[in-house]
């Protein structure tokens, strides 16, 4: 942990100098107020941490699992099992957001194991269209695994990220209030006592964060918390 400047720790609130080092060198500042605390954030901040993942916040290429069940399974519905409802393959899903044919998305898949040359933006899209169709069409069939369980934070991670609108938001804020997310998720899977005692302690902090971007950027700040709010209502 670098000890320069101070900051708010994300996780209890405390006033500190020690900041995580590795995203310091990616140019923002990151505080945590003890190794312990920086450990309860590490689950999900391993993912986010350091040169080209920390500024601008990337997210985790494909495990293999994800590759190969994304490949299977891109001709399937992301509505099993409900004839009633309007439902689209992976395929057509994908073909919406990227410029290839359809025979080239195995490749293109393949090649979203390791850090892709795409759009921040667009990469984020493509990785949470595979990611919540892969998740929906495991819990169909039924299929429980280890891999699906770490998949869990990653996935309400990636419903906050989406509910909040921040890949529609050009704004230089929307890093830093990510990360904030990412400690929150790590908490509230990783360390139930944790949660109970830091739990309100990081929703209120990611709230007035919010208000405070909102004194530059008032409209793009509103759509982040009025999202935010579905998933984490402040008592």
């Amino acid at each position: 942990m670098d000890t320069q400047m101070t900051g708010q720790c994300l996780v209890c609130g405390k006033e500190t100098k020690n900041r995580c080092s590795s995203c310091a060198k990616a140019g923002i500042d990151l505080f945590f107020c003890s190794p312990e605390h920086q450990k309860l954030a590490w689950s999900m901040h391993r993912m986010f941490c350091g040169l080209g993942k920390a500024n601008p916040f990337r997210w985790p290429p494909l495990s293999p699992d994800e590759v190969r069940d994304a490949i299977e399974m891109l001709d399937t519905s992301d509505q099993p099992g409900r004839l009633d409802e309007v439902s689209y393959t992976l395929a057509q899903k994908l073909l919406s957001a990227l410029n290839v044919s359809r025979d080239d998305l195995p490749a293109f898949i393949r090649l979203l194991s390791k850090p892709s040359t795409l759009p921040l933006e667009i990469e984020a899209v493509v990785l949470r269209s595979i990611r919540l169709h892969v998740s929906v069409r495991r819990e169909f069939a039924g299929r429980s695994s280890n891999e699906g369980q770490r998949l869990e934070p990653m996935l309400f991670l990636i419903s906050l990220a989406f509910a909040s609108d921040v890949y529609r938001i050009p704004s230089s804020w929307t890093t830093s209030y990510m990360h904030r997310l990412a400690v929150y998720t790590a908490v509230r899977y990783g360390d139930e006592q944790a949660l109970q005692r830091y739990g309100q302690q990081m929703i209120r902090s990611t709230f007035q964060y919010l208000d405070d971007m909102a004194r530059d950027d008032p409209a793009n700040a509103a759509k982040a918390v009025n999202g935010l709010r579905m998933f984490l209502p402040q008592r």
